[in-house]
């Protein structure tokens, strides 16, 4: 169990005050290699060794990396106490509220979630029905646009307030496929990843005895990367936080960079309006970057409006100086660091073990490689398809999905051939037709035709 003292011994002072400051809502702005992760998982053990029961503490993290890194670290600090918080992203949190009570919005609980593939293929669905041509209006713009009115919390409904369909053609008929995307997605017992966030909030809002539970059992709330969350994502903190109101959020209002995935900046910026006996506290101390670098990344946003004046102060040496180079395209840019790199060895004595290269789009990754060929350059390109998106996986995916809800016509349009059974294109039309046409599954439309 985490003491005082060793709060006091690990932490400097400001660190130390966004742990202990546990009963009121508290908001830390946290800069760049600050430690934030390590006064979060801190907090959570601080607030256990007060007696605070693990079942009443729910922690908020943006990916599931870092809620397991989290949890590993918490888990180290406390033992197997850590097994029963509350720790994942919204989309976990969200989960396990659906798989408890999906049924309070018409979906059993065995619904299955449809990825990009899945999505574009029920888009293509419907505007096959529904005799849209695809060179007119692409299937992927159409669902790019519903996933953008579905991260705004649009729902097909209010589509009309969030787009002109009666002036513009596209926008018309992204409403039409919209309105029938979320039809089949319920009919099929399926929901795609906005829908978990979409739904669970619906779950709180429409069901008053289901909120009432969830926010009298966390005590105690934190949400990291608070400038990244969206409105769906902000309303959910609400209602979870409505008793208690002992929210500790952290997030650094100059990293907000998620604003075309519908991350609002405003969430971190109203905080004290929200909360106004708010705690503000702000973690300026960097252990990461040099000082050199530091102050380069505060010229870059001295002119930011929204910044709440965070100073970041190195506690490394000043450092060499930033060099910058601006190249003609992505061919030189590959040569320009070869050469870095062939003088980094030669010169310097650097292993190649010792140096990486980061880059924003995958792409670039062919341009290096075949540059590097090119300079015999050894190197290892990290990444490439997660385990779950190897078309292997998700093929045995389909055949559990399909066991366990028969409604998944896109589960079954994807292993009706795997292996391969020569059933070609057209037979898949009528198929697909044939039981739509009947209101009924394709796999129950086999089922009760297989004579």
């Amino acid at each position: 169990m985490i003491s005082s003292k060793q709060i006091k011994d690990d932490l400097n002072e400001e660190q130390q005050q966004a742990v202990m400051t546990v009963d009121s809502p508290v908001l830390v702005l946290a800069g760049a290699g600050s430690g934030k992760t390590r006064v979060l998982t801190y907090r959570v053990a601080y607030l256990i060794s007060q007696g605070i029961s693990p079942f009443n503490i729910l922690a908020v993290t943006f990916t599931n990396k870092a809620a397991g890194e989290m949890k590993s670290r918490i888990k180290e600090m406390i033992g197997k106490k850590a097994d029963n918080i509350w720790i994942g992203t919204f989309h976990s949190i969200c989960m396990r509220i659906l798989r408890r009570d999906s049924g309070r919005i018409g979906y059993d609980s065995s619904f299955v979630i449809y990825d990009v593939k899945d999505k574009l293929t029920l888009v293509k669905q419907i505007m096959k029905y529904n005799n849209i041509d695809e060179k007119l209006y692409k299937p992927r713009d159409i669902l790019y646009e519903i996933e953008k009115a579905k991260t705004a919390n649009i729902l097909p409904a209010d589509y009309d307030m969030f787009r002109d369909t009666q002036i513009n053609p596209f926008f018309r008929t992204a409403h039409s496929v919209y309105q029938e995307y979320q039809k089949e997605l319920q009919e099929k017992n399926a929901m795609d990843f906005n829908d978990i966030l979409i739904n669970g909030l619906r779950i709180l809002d429409e069901n008053p005895d289901i909120c009432d539970h969830y926010a009298n059992k966390f005590e105690y709330i934190h949400i990291d990367e608070y400038q990244d969350t969206n409105e769906v994502q902000y309303r959910i903190i609400r209602l979870l936080g409505k008793k208690h109101k002992n929210i500790c959020a952290v997030g650094d209002e100059d990293q907000a960079i998620y604003g075309w995935r519908g991350a609002d900046i405003r969430n971190i910026l109203n905080f004290e309006k929200d909360y106004p006996n708010a705690v503000i506290i702000k973690l300026e101390k960097n252990y990461r970057s040099t000082g050199m670098i530091l102050r380069a990344a505060s010229e870059m946003i001295k002119n930011n409006t929204t910044s709440k004046g965070k100073v970041l102060k190195s506690l490394k040496c000043e450092g060499e100086k930033i060099r910058c180079y601006h190249a003609r395209d992505a061919f030189q840019e590959a040569i320009f660091i070869a050469e870095e790199i062939k003088k980094l060895r030669e010169i310097c004595g650097y292993e190649y073990s010792q140096m990486a290269i980061f880059y924003r789009v995958n792409w670039v990754s062919r341009v290096f490689e075949t540059v590097f060929k090119q300079y015999g350059i050894p190197h290892k390109i990290v990444g490439g398809f997660r385990f779950y998106e190897r078309k292997e996986i998700k093929e045995v995916l389909a055949y559990l999905r399909l066991a366990v809800n028969t409604q998944d016509d896109v589960s079954l349009l994807r292993i009706i051939n795997v292996p391969r059974r020569a059933i070609g294109k057209t037979s898949l039309d009528k198929l697909s037709l044939a039981s739509r046409n009947l209101g009924i599954s394709i796999y129950e439309y086999i089922r009760d035709h297989s004579d």
